[in-house]
């Protein structure tokens, strides 16, 4: 295909009207032709030769003014409307811009470009109405977008400017997602409406303003009878796939549980699959002993590398030249492991495994390097080092993701003994630590009822030691040293009261005196 394309109905007609949107929708060249006569006037020379063949074929057929109903209308005028097209469309760009000439109506695409073409083939000639990243049914679309056209062409006022369309389309094998952002050109449009017609109050533009998903409010005060909407709409489409991939994974890396739980971890592959453009990818995560939790996370089945075993990674093939890189923050990627099976038993269990290709990054943290990112395939060159690039940018939340989900494994770990069992010693923690780390790995992220606790042919001695009547003689220690506290205060209360007689002395003396004798018959606690 190297050339735009008129769309062909099965009907060959365009809708008028559609029954669910109060507005008539009139497909016509006419403000698209009366831009190239302006063209004329302002001078511009290249746009002037191009506007003097329009006028040369609007002398033969004037019809191209008129409201068009059949596509039959434009077939027949393909020259022509080539060149119109061109003030939208670059005839040197057709093969690359993704966009189309729609019906005022959104629904009708009338003429497009090939890559256009090409997301008609996969999704439908309705893909835009269909799929749509906001959820926002077709009418709601239409709707608002004819009203807003009314208040921006009469009113002078872009309600929706700043709120462009996002499409979310899933390929039809459903390995793959792309996301699409949108700009809808209305230069092209122009509004008929009633000479007698009612303007609306400044209130009521305020109100509509201030609640733009109201949609029976902009029913209310946009009649179907007032309006019709008459020449075409020009779309333009902008692949956002990586970009929105890149912020989901993001999004996901962040939270506390992101490689911990099955769910979490299921979400991450199906991001990553879309991201690299391979639908068998697979992923794991190896720690290193410069990982600081290295040591108890090694003791989870959570932590598994893609040959799903509880063999550490090993170090050793960091020293080699094929993985040196890594240590410099290189990704590494081996597009083919039967040239490098032989060097390790690493490589060649993957291999028994079914993995064909490789690629190994580094996740780096302050304290340097603390894991590794495991991609696999099992096609041979599936994962390049072009599309492995994409990978770098995710690296370092992928780092601190992995090292927030230590703790946070940690953390649940701990919080699941302490809630579960009783005070436990340090010679047996690693007893109920395995019975914590099985109930809480179930994938779903509920832990189940614990197991029991045994300890086969295991004896427990117990010593105790004290001190015969120890306790009747710090309590006699103790009865002494109050009586001699108490006495020296009254002799310090004796002698006051020899130079400064006071009825309060005595009163404090004869107290201090009976606790005296409380305290020799018995003391209490």
């Amino acid at each position: 295909m190297n050339r735009a394309e008129l769309n062909e109905p099965e009907n060959d007609h365009f809708g008028k009207a559609l029954p669910t949107v109060p507005f008539e929708s009139i497909v016509s060249l006419k403000p698209l032709i009366q831009y190239w006569l302006e063209a004329t006037e302002e001078g511009n020379e290249i746009d002037g030769l191009l506007a003097l063949r329009v006028r040369e074929q609007l002398a033969a057929h004037p019809s191209l003014l008129s409201p068009i109903d059949l596509i039959v209308a434009l077939r027949s005028q393909r020259c022509v409307i080539d060149v119109l097209m061109s003030a939208v469309f670059s005839p040197s760009l057709r093969e690359e811009i993704m966009g189309a000439a729609l019906a005022p109506n959104l629904t009708d695409p009338i003429y497009y470009t090939p890559p256009y073409e090409k997301l008609m083939y996969l999704y439908g000639k309705e893909f835009l109405t269909t799929y749509t990243y906001d959820h926002q049914n077709s009418f709601n679309n239409q709707l608002l977008f004819a009203c807003n056209l009314i208040l921006k062409k009469k009113y002078k006022i872009d309600a929706f400017k700043e709120a462009p369309l996002f499409l979310h389309l899933e390929e039809p094998d459903k390995h793959f997602h792309r996301y699409y952002k949108s700009s809808l050109h209305t230069r092209f449009l122009a509004l008929n409406s009633k000479e007698d017609e009612q303007l609306l109050k400044d209130e009521d533009i305020h109100r509509l303003l201030q609640y733009p998903n109201d949609v029976r409010l902009w029913q209310d005060k946009f009649k179907p009878d007032r309006d019709s909407i008459e020449g075409l709409v020009f779309l333009h489409l902008m692949e956002m796939s990586a970009e929105e991939t890149l912020s989901g994974l993001t999004y996901d890396l962040l939270s506390r549980d992101a490689l911990i739980t099955e769910g979490r971890r299921h979400a991450l592959l199906m991001r990553l699959r879309n991201l690299v453009r391979v639908p068998d990818l697979q992923f794991g995560i190896q720690l290193l002993s410069s990982c600081p939790m290295f040591h108890q996370a090694t003791e989870d089945s959570l932590w598994k590398g893609m040959n799903l075993t509880k063999d550490l990674f090993p170090e050793e093939l960091l020293e080699t030249e094929a993985l040196s890189p890594l240590k410099n923050g290189k990704i590494v990627v081996l597009s083919d492991l039967v040239h490098i099976s032989a060097q390790h038993p690493y490589f060649r269990q993957l291999l028994a495994n079914g993995y064909q290709n490789l690629v190994l990054a580094p996740l780096q943290s302050t304290d340097g390097l603390i894991g590794l990112l495991e991609l696999g395939s099992t096609y041979k060159h599936a994962i390049s080092n072009i599309n492995s690039l994409k990978i770098r940018e995710i690296l370092p939340i992928f780092a601190l993701a992995l090292e927030r989900s230590l703790v946070e494994c940690e953390n649940r770990i701990q919080a699941y003994i302490q809630e579960t069992y009783t005070h436990i010693r340090s010679s047996v923690a690693w007893k109920f630590r395995e019975s914590a780390i099985s109930a809480i790995s179930g994938g779903s992220g509920i832990p189940h009822k614990p197991d029991e606790i045994i300890f086969k042919h295991v004896y427990p001695l117990y010593g105790v030691s004290d001190i015969r009547s120890s306790t009747m003689v710090r309590n006699h220690a103790i009865q002494s040293d109050l009586v001699q506290q108490l006495s020296l205060a009254q002799q310090v209360l004796n002698e006051s009261q020899v130079l400064h007689p006071l009825p309060l002395v005595e009163k404090l003396n004869y107290k201090i005196e009976g606790n005296k004798k409380n305290i020799e018959d018995t003391l209490h606690s």
